[in-house]
């Protein structure tokens, strides 16, 4: 019983993403996504293009802008966790 209850306890840490800050920018900016449970690893892309990512907390991931990109979705990707979109 205690493993279906940390089973249960991981599924419940999985990431969230509460919002983008700037909600704009140009290429070569940074921003950040704030959310909890963030984790090295994670990706941040701007519609078709990757972020550089420059720092990761549990609260914030920090990434740089890439060029090409106008108003798109934002999608949140870490490996062991289902796609957050925040659409554009």
């Amino acid at each position: 019983m205690i493993k279906g209850l940390l089973a249960i306890a991981v599924l419940l840490a999985m990431f969230t993403v509460e919002y983008i800050t700037p909600t704009h920018g140009k290429p070569g900016d940074t921003i950040q996504v704030v959310g909890k449970h963030l984790k090295s690893g994670t990706l941040v892309e701007l519609g078709t293009r990757t972020c550089r990512v420059t720092r990761t907390t549990g609260v914030a991931i920090h990434c740089i802008v890439p060029p090409g990109v106008g108003q798109v979705d934002v999608r949140v990707v870490h490996p062991a966790w289902p796609k957050v979109v925040l659409p554009k």
